[in-house]
């Protein structure tokens, strides 16, 4: 559960026993306690607390939560450059991912599922793009076995010196193709010494490493 998620579920909780909606029991900075008091004020005019199965009300919870961890990001940013640098360095990598899964004409209405670990970092580390950096050189494949976490295999088209940015997409479209959810951290690719000398020609075979 996330930030903003945490804070509008204990305000349903305590408000349904009667309890009100003590904010001071997080001990949170004014700006979220003020922000969170004019959403759950909102929430309450419109909904009360009894209907909390109701699919509106929570979307309305959802939305107030995303307002909250907005701003709670931006406060920590604001503490801390260094994290402030990280932000951006990684939405930067995000919104060049995005752009390459639309060109590849992969939907990303419903959001993408694809998390990048496989960048560089400078000396403060901070993550480096190296998505236009070649991946593997020659002709490769990328696979994904079945194991207990999935039955269905993937195996990629034929890339040549695919590039990380390369990967990330066949990466988005591997974990739709086989539904695991819960393994969408890229962390590397390992070259397959035996699939590949099976496949007998001079086609590379790689396994993508993803992580949780």
């Amino acid at each position: 559960m996330n930030f903003g998620v945490f804070f509008i579920a204990v305000l349903v909780r305590l408000e349904s026993h009667g309890f009100g909606a003590p904010l001071s029991y997080v001990g949170t900075r004014p700006e979220l306690i003020d922000l969170i008091y004019r959403e759950w004020g909102e929430i309450k005019t419109r909904w009360g607390v009894e209907p909390i199965n109701n699919k509106k009300l929570q979307k309305l919870i959802n939305a107030t939560a995303v307002k909250v961890n907005a701003l709670d990001a931006q406060m920590q940013e604001e503490d801390d450059p260094t994290q402030h640098a990280y932000n951006v360095a990684m939405r930067a990598m995000d919104e060049k991912i995005e752009a390459a899964l639309k060109r590849a004409k992969v939907p990303v209405k419903q959001g993408v599922y694809i998390r990048y670990g496989c960048y560089g970092e400078d000396e403060n580390e901070i993550p480096v793009d190296n998505l236009d950096d070649i991946a593997a050189e020659g002709e490769v494949v990328l696979v994904r076995q079945a194991d207990s976490w999935i039955d269905d295999a993937y195996k990629s088209r034929v890339i040549k010196n695919p590039t990380w940015l390369q990967v990330c997409v066949l990466a988005e479209k591997m974990i739709r193709h086989t539904g695991d959810k819960h393994h969408v951290f890229l962390e590397a690719i390992t070259f397959m010494p035996k699939e590949t000398k099976a496949r007998g020609d001079k086609v590379k075979v790689y396994e993508f490493s993803m992580g949780s």
